[in-house]
């Protein structure tokens, strides 16, 4: 398969910081989790139809926490990560 495309994004701040993923995942076609990139930082994994990561978004400065995909989604909550819909 292919390899994903990986982006960190270093000194993310929650509280001033927003990043606009709307043009990846407005139109439905691709879907969203959080993990934890190993290091306790929340990871952005951007996957397509098929379930296949098609982009990894590192927020470094960002604790996943115990569940990252209830971090990733407080985020969405907040707007801080836009997702379009």
């Amino acid at each position: 398969g292919l390899t994903p495309a990986h982006d960190v994004v270093g000194d993310f701040d929650t509280a001033k910081d927003v990043i606009n993923l709307s043009d990846l995942l407005s139109d439905g076609s691709r879907s969203i989790e959080g993990i934890d990139n190993g290091s306790g930082d929340l990871q952005l994994n951007i996957k397509d139809e098929n379930d296949v990561t098609v982009q990894e978004i590192e927020l470094t400065g960002v604790t996943a926490g115990t569940d990252a995909n209830a971090t990733l989604q407080s985020l969405l909550d907040t707007n801080v990560i836009n997702d379009g819909i």
